[in-house]
């Protein structure tokens, strides 16, 4: 259908080499045979300027630290090779500034409460 796509996998910490040989056989697939871009994030951590020890709920989930500096990225990366309409001053899509609004004060308030387990030696608990 002319559809543009792009295939991730995202950030998590958990690669192992076997897993790490299936993402690059996706990405052949992707890329070669079917012409659509294919982005393994957990090759771009510097990129992300990633921080282990905090950017990550678990092995498998970023927290709201990661999150951001991911979402950061990815919308760059969109922006840059897709033609898309930037919407936030469209009346019509004003409840889409409000939900960002409401989000950013409690995404704030996580990244507050991750810097501060991290400097007392908390965040696991």
């Amino acid at each position: 259908n002319s559809i543009p796509a792009l295939f991730t996998v995202n950030p998590y910490t958990d690669i192992r080499e076997e897993t790490q040989k299936q993402f690059n056989y996706m990405k052949a697939i992707v890329e070669e045979e079917y012409g659509y871009p294919f982005i393994n994030f957990n090759i771009l951590y510097d990129e992300l300027n990633i921080d282990f020890s905090r950017d990550f709920y678990n092995e498998a989930h970023m927290n709201t630290s990661g999150a951001v500096k991911f979402t950061r990225y990815l919308a760059a990366y969109l922006s840059g090779h897709y033609n898309l309409e930037d919407k936030r001053q469209n009346e019509e899509y004003s409840s889409w500034n409000a939900s960002y609004e409401t989000w950013r004060k409690r995404a704030d308030a996580a990244i507050e409460t991750i810097n501060t387990k991290v400097k007392e030696g908390t965040y696991d608990e």
